[in-house]
């Protein structure tokens, strides 16, 4: 028989006391049955609950503790202490995720829709490329017209971030983009409050560009990721960002930087260009918006006024089910299978909402 000497009232006492320490039971061997150190962050209520199962548990082991019990059956006993704790922290934990993802991202993070006017040089540009495109469409069918629709999607995305992008002259000139005149607004501001952006575009083109455009605004050059980065050089370049105060601004490809990286250094994040992916998207955002992060997150949505970027982002706001399983796919190539009429109408030029200023 085993010699338990404690009283039923005082191993349930011992057991209650034990929510900061390991718990040692005598009669069962020398092994310490102990929680995990995180059942300690579960909220009151639960570590409540918690504490009234082990006073049953308590009273019911010294129960059968008065009896003789081999190596096996006190093996099994130690099972039956932690049993509670395993299926209670498991459904909590699961339920404490999901409450902790929503208040983050609905609380913690801001978005906003950055509207951006055409200047007069896009405006011409993006006319003529949805005449050429209606003009092309007449002419095309089947695998050649669905060349050309995704050719002249490209075609306008680019036209919308800037003419030289699509001409490839090399200006980049801030009055010849609306988007270049919003990005410098915007950096202004967090410039002048000394935190830092992430600046995402899937043109890898454009990252350059921006890079430079932005260290005219800052005072000071910042950090560019893209396919062509060295692997050895992106967790140094993500190193620099977190920790150097002097770089303010990191732009980045969405397909490079969109995701795996940890970048809570920053307070803003633009989407300069959109994917038409949500998933995408908030995806790149979480760079910045993830555990760490410390501060509360503005994001910057970029969109063309009067332009097909315009109408897929209402569609995306408007249709959220919807838009989940059209786009994510792939919105280019589901765009492809519309009516001429249909892709027309979504790509047409609204030139007074276009030129208006935001």
């Amino acid at each position: 028989m085993l010699n338990i000497k404690k009283s039923n009232f005082e191993l349930a006492s011992r057991l209650r006391r034990s929510r900061h320490k390991p718990l040692l039971m005598e009669g069962l061997g020398s092994e310490k049955i102990s929680s995990p150190w995180w059942v300690w962050l579960l909220p009151r209520q639960l570590q409540f609950t918690l504490d009234l199962i082990t006073l049953v548990m308590a009273f019911t082991l010294s129960y059968l503790l008065r009896f003789d019990f081999s190596i096996q059956q006190r093996e099994l006993l130690d099972g039956l202490v932690q049993l509670p704790y395993v299926v209670l922290i498991q459904f909590s934990v699961l339920i404490l995720t999901g409450v902790y993802a929503f208040i983050w991202r609905y609380i913690g993070m801001t978005e906003v829709k950055a509207f951006c006017p055409l200047s007069r040089r896009q405006a011409a540009l993006y006319a003529q490329a949805v005449n050429d495109l209606k003009a092309a469409l007449a002419a095309a069918e089947g695998i050649q017209r669905r060349g050309i629709v995704l050719a002249y999607l490209m075609r306008l995305k680019q036209i919308c971030n800037h003419p030289s992008q699509w001409l490839r002259d090399g200006a980049w000139a801030e009055k010849d983009s609306g988007k270049w005149t919003r990005l410098r607004e915007i950096a202004e501001v967090i410039a002048a409050k000394q935190e830092k952006v992430l600046v995402f575009t899937q043109f890898r083109e454009v990252t350059e560009p921006v890079a430079a455009f932005l260290g005219s605004v800052f005072g000071a050059p910042g950090l560019v990721l893209h396919g062509a980065t060295a692997v050895g050089k992106r967790q140094e370049t993500v190193r620099r960002f977190q920790e150097d105060d002097a770089v303010r601004h990191f732009v980045l490809s969405l397909k490079t930087g969109g995701s795996g990286l940890n970048l809570t250094a920053a307070a803003h994040v633009v989407h300069f260009d959109r994917w038409w992916n949500p998933a995408v998207e908030n995806q790149a955002t979480d760079r910045a918006f993830r555990i760490g992060q410390t501060k509360n997150v503005l994001v910057h949505k970029f969109v063309c006024r009067g332009t097909v970027e315009e109408r897929i982002d209402r569609l995306i706001e408007s249709k959220r089910a919807l838009s989940r399983d059209l786009l994510e796919g792939g919105a280019e190539l589901l765009l492809t299978e519309m009516k001429d009429a249909e892709l027309l109408d979504l790509v047409a030029l609204d030139l007074s909402a276009a030129m208006k200023e935001a």
